[in-house]
C-alpha cells in the first residue's frame, strides 16, 4: 500500500472503544494512527482476517465475517485514493464456510483467494479463487486445489506477466497422534495459473 493511500499502512483490530468488530484504520510509518477508524463489520470473531491490495487508482479490502458460530464468509469493501472506504459486498455465497483470506490486484479488478471448508467434519475442503471487479463483483471462480480444513493463511500474488501464483498451508494430524495438538505437520501448497 505504501505509496498509494493518504497514510500507506493499515491495521486491524478487534475492539474499538469498547465495540468488537473488525475495523480498519490507516496508520503511518511510525505505527500511530491516521484519520479515522473504519467498522468493517460488526459480525466478527477472533481470528477475523483482512487483507488488502492496491491499484492505480485506489484499492480493496478484503474479511472475514461470521456468519454463524462454525464458519465465516468474505465480504469486500473498495478503497478510494484518498482512503474512503465503499460499500460491502459479499464474496462468498451464504452456504459457503470461508477463511484464510487473502487479495491480489488482477487486470482492473482483484483475484481473491480463500479455503473453502465442507459443512460437515469429514467433507473435503479446498482452495479457491474468486476473480471480481474494482467494486466487488464476482466475475467467476475457480477451484484451485484440494486441502485440509485446518492450514495457515493464503497469498495469492499476481506477476507482471498475469500468471498467478497461490501459497497457502496445509495442517494434518497423523491419526497415531490424535488429539496431540503438538503432532501437527505443516506444509506448504502451491499453484501457479494462467488465468488471463
Amino acid at each position: 500500500l505504501e505509496g498509494r493511500f493518504p497514510y500507506g499502512r493499515y491495521a486491524q483490530q478487534a475492539i474499538h472503544e469498547g465495540q468488537e468488530g473488525t475495523f480498519l484504520r490507516f496508520i503511518d510509518a511510525t505505527g500511530r494512527g491516521q484519520g479515522d477508524v473504519v467498522p468493517l463489520s460488526r459480525q466478527s470473531r477472533e481470528g477475523a482476517q483482512v487483507a488488502v491490495a492496491s491499484q492505480i487508482h485506489g484499492g480493496a479490502v478484503v474479511y472475514t465475517v461470521a456468519r454463524d458460530p462454525r464458519s465465516d464468509e468474505i465480504r469486500f469493501r473498495s478503497l478510494s485514493a484518498d482512503g474512503v472506504v465503499g460499500p460491502e459486498r459479499r464474496i462468498t455465497s451464504q452456504n459457503q464456510r470461508a477463511r484464510d483470506v487473502s487479495v491480489a490486484a488482477y487486470s482492473a479488478g482483484y483475484v481473491v483467494a480463500y479455503r473453502r471448508i465442507g459443512e460437515t467434519a469429514d467433507a473435503a475442503a479446498s482452495m479457491h479463487l474468486a476473480f471480481i471487479d474494482d467494486q466487488g463483483n464476482v466475475a467467476g471462480t475457480r477451484l484451485v486445489a484440494g486441502a485440509t480444513a485446518a492450514g495457515a493463511r493464503s497469498q495469492v500474488l499476481v506477476g507482471n506477466d498475469g500468471r498467478i501464483v497461490l501459497l497457502w498451508g496445509e495442517a494434518e494430524v497423523p491419526p497415531e497422534a490424535a488429539g496431540d495438538p503438538t503432532a501437527q505437520k505443516l506444509t506448504v501448497g502451491v499453484a501457479r495459473l494462467t488465468c488471463l
